[in-house]
Formats: C-alpha cells, sequence, structure tokens
C-alpha cells in the first residue's frame, strides 16, 4: 500500500510551499533588478561584447520573464501546485538563454537554481532540477560557441589570418556560420573543440553542479525530517491542548456554579487553575430545607493525575452527603471510598462544614486543610480547627465536630494553599498573616465585591509573577434574613434593554416592590445599562453580568453590574451647575443628567476596575 502523509503534515507542506513561492518571486525580482543593471552596463559600454544587437533583445525578455511571478502573486496561482515549477524553471530557462550569450559568465546561475529549489524541502524536485540542468548547460555551452559572446577558452584564442596587405591578425568569428567553419577548420587541423568543451568546460561544471546537487539533496532531506518532526510534535501538541481543554471543561462540569444562593445565606466559589487542568476543588450542597454542606479540598501533586483524583474526590462527596450525617461521619466514609486501590497514594485535604440556616449554627470536620477564616464585620479570626487525617490514606483515620455560631453577615472563608502560597517576584509567600490582615478591612459591600477585592489583593501581591498552584476560594455569607438573589449574563446592546428591564421587573415583583421604589430601580438599571451599551464597548458588541439582591429584613436593594469594557467610573463624573439645572443639561455622554439622577435614587454607590473589568454596585433602602 502506497504510503500517504498524515493530512495535517500534508497542509504543513502546502504552507511551506506557499511560503517557498513567496521567497521565490522576490529572488527572481532581484534577479531581474540585477539583469536589468548588467544590460544597462552594456548598453552604456561599461560591458564590451560583439553582438550588442542580441542582448539587447534577450535581456528585455528575460527581466520581463523573471517579473512575472511577481505580478501573480497576489492570485490564487501562488498557491497552487504549478506554481514552484514555472518559477525554477522560468529560471532555469533565463539562466541558459545567458549561458548561450554569455558562456563565461552565467555558470553559477546553474547552481543558484538547484540552491533555490532547497526552499521546498523536496528532493523529488531538487533531482528533477539536476536533471534538467546538466542537458541544459551542456545545450547551452554548445550553442553559445556558435549563437554567444566569443569566448577564447570555449572555441580557441583564434586563427592567424592575413588581410590583402599581408598584415597578420588574430581571426575570431562572429557569425555563427563563421564559427562553424573555424571549427571545422580546427577538427580538420586536429583539435575537436567539441571535445575539447565537453571535457574542459563541462565536466568540470558538471561535477561541481552534481556536489551542489548532492549537497541540497542532503539538506532537503534533513530538512524534510524536521519539518516533519516538528510538525508531528505540533499535532501531538495540539491534540494534547485539545485534551486538556475537553478535560478543563469536564473537570468545571463537575463543579457547581460559582453563586449560590438559599434563603438565609450566599454562597461565592471560584477555582483558577495554575495549569489547564487543576487538582482543588469545591462543592456544596442544599441537605434540605434549613442545612446547607460547602466544602473544600486540595488533592497532593499536580496535572491530570490529580484532576482525575479531583472529579472523583468530588463524586464521593455528592453520593455521601445526605441530611442527618454530621461531617466527620461523611469525611470518614469518603476517605474509606478514596483509600481503596490507591496505588500512587494519592491524598487529599479537606474541609466540610454544614449550616443550620435557620439558627446559624456550623458544624465542620477537618481532614488537614488549613484552618478557614471567619470575617465578622471589620475584623477576621482564624477558626480553630482539629487537625483531622487527610483523605486517602488509609482505615486508620479520625475527624472531630467542632460547631460555631455564625453571627448575621458572617462570612466563612474556605481557601486553599495556593493562596497563602502565592509568591511575588522576590519569592515572598502572600503567607496567612496577609490574608487574615485583608479580611480584617471594614465591610465589603457584597461577595462580589468581597471577591474581586481578594483577587486584586492577590494578583497584586504577586506583580506578574506565574501562578504555581491552583487558586481556589469558597465564601459563604449568612444572612439570618430571608434575601432575594437574581443574576443575568447578556451581550450588551441597546437591543437589550427590554430584556434587562423586564428581568428587573420580575425581580421587583418577587420582592413584593412597586409604586415609586420600582420606578426609581428601574431608571437606576435604564441608565447604567445604557451607558454600557453605547459607550464600554465602542462600535463592538460587549458581555455584561447584572445581579439583583433584595433583603426582606433591612428592605435593602443590592445592584452590581459588571462589564468587561473601557475602564470609566461613570458614576463619578462631576457635576457643574448648569447640569444640576434640567433645562441646561445635555446628557450626551457618560455621567451626564443621568447619572445625576441614578445618584439620587441610590443611598450608597461603590466602583472597582479590577483584571479588565468594571464593577459597579448600588444600594438602596426601601422606606
Amino acid at each position: 500500500m502506497e504510503y500517504k502523509e498524515p493530512t495535517e503534515f500534508q497542509e504543513t507542506l502546502r504552507q511551506n510551499e506557499i511560503n517557498a513561492n513567496r521567497s521565490m518571486v522576490r529572488v527572481t525580482a532581484l534577479a531581474a533588478m540585477i539583469l536589468a543593471l548588467i544590460w544597462m552596463g552594456y548598453i552604456f559600454k561599461i560591458f564590451l561584447l560583439e553582438n550588442y544587437t542580441l542582448v539587447h533583445i534577450i535581456m528585455p525578455t528575460n527581466i520581463v520573464f523573471l517579473l512575472t511571478p511577481l505580478f501573480l502573486q497576489s492570485t490564487k496561482a501562488i498557491e497552487k501546485a504549478w506554481f514552484k515549477y514555472y518559477v525554477i524553471f522560468g529560471f532555469v530557462l533565463v539562466i541558459f538563454i545567458l549561458n548561450v550569450v554569455l558562456p563565461k559568465h552565467a555558470i553559477i546561475g546553474w547552481a543558484i537554481a538547484l540552491i533555490l529549489a532547497c526552499h521546498y524541502y523536496s528532493q523529488k524536485m531538487g533531482w528533477i532540477v539536476f536533471g534538467v540542468t546538466l542537458p541544459a548547460m551542456m545545450l547551452g555551452i554548445y550553442l553559445g560557441m556558435f549563437l554567444g559572446e566569443y569566448d577564447p577558452n570555449l572555441l580557441t584564442p583564434g586563427l592567424i589570418r592575413y588581410d590583402e596587405a599581408g598584415v597578420a591578425y588574430l581571426y575570431q568569428p562572429s557569425t555563427p556560420a563563421e564559427r562553424y567553419e573555424l571549427l571545422k577548420e580546427l577538427l580538420a587541423m586536429g583539435e575537436n573543440r567539441y571535445f575539447a568543451a565537453f571535457i574542459y568546460y563541462f565536466v568540470p561544471r558538471a561535477a561541481i553542479l552534481t556536489v551542489v546537487a548532492l549537497a541540497c539533496h542532503f539538506l532537503d532531506r534533513r530538512t524534510y525530517a524536521l519539518l516533519r518532526a516538528e510538525s508531528e510534535s505540533r499535532i501531538q501538541k495540539e491534540s494534547i491542548q485539545t485534551e486538556l481543554r475537553i478535560a478543563s471543561q469536564i473537570q468545571s462540569s463537575s463543579l457547581p456554579r460559582p453563586f449560590a444562593i438559599t434563603d438565609e445565606a450566599e454562597i461565592l466559589a471560584e477555582l483558577l487553575p495554575a495549569k489547564e487542568v487543576g487538582g482543588d476543588l469545591y462543592d456544596y450542597v442544599q441537605l434540605d430545607d434549613h442545612h446547607v454542606a460547602v466544602l473544600i479540598g486540595d488533592v497532593s501533586g499536580k496535572g491530570t493525575p490529580s484532576a482525575m483524583w479531583m472529579m472523583k474526590t468530588v463524586t464521593c462527596f455528592e453520593n455521601l452527603l445526605r441530611p442527618g450525617k454530621k461531617p466527620s461521619e461523611i469525611l470518614a466514609e469518603v476517605n474509606e471510598v478514596l483509600s481503596k486501590h490507591n496505588e500512587s497514594s494519592t491524598f487529599v485535604t479537606c474541609f466540610l462544614a454544614i449550616l443550620d440556616t435557620k439558627t446559624g449554627v456550623l458544624t465542620y470536620a477537618n481532614a488537614g486543610h488549613n484552618p478557614p477564616l471567619i470575617k465578622r464585620g471589620g475584623r477576621g479570626f482564624y477558626l480553630p480547627v482539629a487537625h483531622g487525617t487527610v483523605l486517602g490514606c488509609g482505615k486508620f483515620a479520625h475527624y472531630e465536630d467542632e460547631t460555631i455560631k455564625l453571627s448575621k453577615e458572617d462570612i466563612l472563608v474556605l481557601y486553599t494553599d495556593g493562596i497563602t502560597e502565592a509568591r511575588n517576584k522576590a519569592g515572598e509567600f502572600f503567607g496567612t498573616k496577609r490574608l487574615l490582615s485583608f479580611f480584617s478591612k471594614p465591610d465589603f459591600t457584597s461577595l462580589v465585591h468581597l471577591r474581586h477585592e481578594l483577587l486584586d489583593e492577590i494578583f497584586g501581591f504577586m506583580g506578574g509573577a506565574d501562578q504555581a498552584d491552583d487558586l481556589t476560594y469558597l465564601l459563604l455569607q449568612y444572612q439570618g434574613d430571608r434575601i432575594l438573589i437574581r443574576e443575568l449574563e447578556m451581550d450588551a446592546t441597546l437591543e437589550g434593554t427590554n430584556k434587562i428591564l423586564d428581568f428587573t421587573k420580575t425581580c421587583l415583583t418577587d420582592s413584593h416592590l412597586s409604586g415609586k421604589p420600582e420606578k426609581e430601580i428601574l431608571l437606576v438599571v435604564d441608565e447604567i445599562y445604557s451607558n454600557v451599551a453605547k459607550y464600554a464597548y465602542g462600535n463592538d458588541v460587549g458581555w455584561m453580568y447584572f445581579r439583583y439582591q433584595f433583603n426582606f429584613a433591612k428592605k435593602e436593594i443590592v445592584l452590581t453590574f459588571v462589564d468587561k469594557g473601557v475602564d470609566f467610573n461613570m458614576i463619578a463624573a462631576s457635576f457643574s451647575e448648569e447640569t444640576l439645572n434640567p433645562a441646561n443639561a445635555q446628557d450626551k455622554t457618560p455621567g451626564g443628567l443621568g447619572m445625576l439622577l441614578v445618584r439620587n435614587a441610590v443611598d450608597h454607590t461603590s466602583y472597582k476596575r479590577f483584571a479588565d473589568k468594571n464593577v459597579l454596585t448600588l444600594r438602596k433602602k426601601i422606606d
């Protein structure tokens, strides 16, 4: 069966051939320029020649022929298989013509044709060019004996003739007929110039061309092998990257959504893998009407094996998390499953907690994981936890249940060591003290706001250093009161205004709000969204995230807008006295009268630019 190159490698060769064609076009154009300079030399008698008429015909013809590919490169012809033969053999034809006209000046051109053929990494083409070059050169030599510039080395220095006055002169005929008679006369005298031209003129040049052809052959073969190896490596790498992307998608699908809401608690979690797939994990499960379980974990090792264990661990928890079970019991059962057939000795650190949303009591157990944080008002503290045995290390494991009562708006912070062990370019760790200091700052407007501030703090500390480990966190805020949260992601276009307004109306209806509060919130949403759609992305279609939150007990609405547009805090625009007068105001740019109305309609505004995103949070109390 005939071997065929893989389709991907064939495409690589085709692209290389197209690029080589473009290089050939530039070479032939350069050759045309050189011929034009030589032609100018003959025109101005810098170079001496007997038959100028033939040169003035051949030179412009060759120049035009060499420039023809230049005009074809902008067409589809440059992608055709025949184009390389057209350029190379057109170059050979030009060299042949020059060799006929100027035998002693065109020899190097034959070698150039062979070298140029190496651009295509085709041994077949190299041998074809060599096979055409040898007979063409020999034919050019013999035709040059009759038609070209008189070459004493090719013919003879000349014969002694005497004119009518008896004066001797060196006879060097110019016409083909005269040269034929000269060669005939020399042959009669025992000097075979045909044979001499073959032996002393053709054979040495043929030997040189053979050496060049062999060198080109080995270069073609080696380069072809390298190109193939590179192509196979690239294809393999792309295949691995594709598999890793699929694995990453599968891994992401095994985790719950980053946001979750119950009536009394809100959860925000995220896994930022250092590579395509990660070994960290998080999960949350609504066990019953007033119990929610949250967990975070870190698999030992890196790469795909850790990612597979991560998915296995998440699956175990989802199968074993049931109402009525204590965290220690669940960890023990998961440990038993993971310990079976664990020849690789992979282990998982994990922290598991179950929150009673009615009472705020948090029951938790630890399996060798980092101690979590509690953010309470303007201070933070680490939660005391028993260390516990890591998961997957056999049946002799011990886990201890502990409890703490959360107050309203307390935030439970679970994280992996990828955060505390994040390094900057100086090699310093982010550390537990810096993490505690961050969560001891004043209150944040929302978990979304807190999330952006946290990542800003971490990546700001890293200062562009590479991420060495997965960064994973889970934030659980205990509201203690019933809250309503809704989220919407959409394209930020003016056509989408009705969509976001209808979404907001539904949220307000579910919040049992109407009348003036409803009108003010709709005005705010309309103005903010319109400004994003008009100015954030220019003429492009952008993305926008909108979040609606209503606390029934506090009677407070929190609106969060996130976009990836240009860096601009529209809510912080200044207003002149004229702007305060609606009769003079011109709402033509972000921050016009519409933004003034927004500021008057809400009680508090907060803006943050992070990771090329604008995060705007608005809070409003309902009387």
